[in-house]
């Protein structure tokens, strides 16, 4: 283990040393010396999970909400030379929010095997729960179990 940990930067004219750290016990370090990255608002105040996904809020205000779930479903209603699943599926958020948050989702096939997949949002999205999620291919399924991932992002005071 070595006695000291240096921290360093790039600069114009080369590595310039920032701070030097004394290795503690077993090879860790004092956290304090380190220099602080962003604003002080930054900070992490709380992360949790539930049924409908995990959540974490920063002490600035900045909350992101999470979900990856698998759902049943037909993709049999068309729109032009597409066929997707009717009403969309609408998901509750873990945590809420105070206005609406901006939400991307991605799709892909539950049994991992190719198929081309599309999604898109719908209108009817609130603080709490997302916009219609709507599930989007280039041919008729009548019974498919597909993976959605969504991230929301936005605003929890």
């Amino acid at each position: 283990m070595p006695d000291k940990y240096i921290i360093q930067r790039r600069t114009a004219s080369g590595l310039e040393t920032v701070a030097e750290l004394p290795a503690l016990e077993n090879g860790k370090i004092d956290m304090s010396w380190l220099p602080v990255v962003g604003e002080s608002g930054a900070a992490i105040i709380a992360r949790g999970s539930n049924a409908n996904g995990e959540w974490v809020r920063w002490e600035d205000g900045t909350q992101v909400c999470y979900r990856n779930y698998s759902v049943s479903m037909s993709i049999e209603a068309s729109i032009g030379n597409l066929f997707y699943n009717g009403g969309g599926i609408v998901a509750t958020y873990p945590a809420s929010f105070v206005s609406l948050p901006s939400i991307l989702v991605s799709t892909a096939d539950a049994d991992e095997t190719t198929r081309t997949y599309f999604c898109g949002l719908g209108s009817g999205g609130s603080v709490t729960r997302t916009p219609a999620i709507y599930v989007l291919r280039p041919v008729s399924t009548p019974d498919v179990t597909v993976n959605i991932t969504y991230l929301a992002i936005g605003r929890w005071k």
